[in-house]
């Protein structure tokens, strides 16, 4: 299947029907064992691909910058918030982190924190509801202003509020960029 820039495609399937399994190859979790994967490749006339990058000519670190990933299982790392909302984009300024935690709608949840933006993750996260993770690792995404955007059931964790307010969040997110959504 092809997929433009700028595209947003959902990938729909039972499980086990190899959803997460394109996605994997995309980001070179593995390698294909046959087939290609191009990126900002074009079609010709009779359908053939023309152009485009192979990323397993790339490096992973220069494939990874390129991709924001958030997932059902969203981690967040010993530090402050701030630490983890810059982990995609370390020479992120604060004021750009505040940027896009207020075009995604989460910066007033996360000045709402004991310590806002300051406040300490405990291990893996365990201090955070669900939904207070799942939000932090979408804003960690859009802070990271990655070119190609994958969402692996990044909402099925949470309560429906939560729910809402991340499915406002995944608008901004999904502005002039590529999508994936499972």
């Amino acid at each position: 299947f092809r997929v433009r820039a700028g595209e947003t495609v959902a990938l729909v399937g039972h499980t086990g029907s190899g959803k997460t399994s394109i996605i994997s190859l995309l980001a070179r979790f593995y390698e294909p064992q046959e087939g290609q994967i191009r990126l900002d490749a074009e079609s010709g006339p009779d359908g053939t691909v023309i152009g485009g990058h192979d990323p397993l000519k790339h490096t992973l670190a220069s494939l990874h910058r390129q991709l924001g990933i958030v997932t059902q299982e969203n981690f967040l790392f010993t530090g402050s918030i701030m630490d983890n909302l810059k982990f995609g984009r370390p020479e992120a300024t604060d004021e750009e982190v505040f940027s896009a935690a207020r075009r995604l709608g989460t910066h007033e949840m996360l000045s709402r924190l004991p310590e806002g933006y300051s406040t300490l993750v405990g291990e893996r996260g365990a201090n955070f509801s669900a939904g207070e993770r799942q939000l932090v690792t979408i804003t960690r995404a859009m802070v990271a202003e990655p070119r190609i955007l994958i969402l692996d059931e990044a909402t099925s964790a949470v309560d429906p509020q939560t729910e809402r307010v991340i499915q406002q969040a995944l608008e901004a997110l999904f502005a002039r960029r590529t999508s994936f959504v499972i």
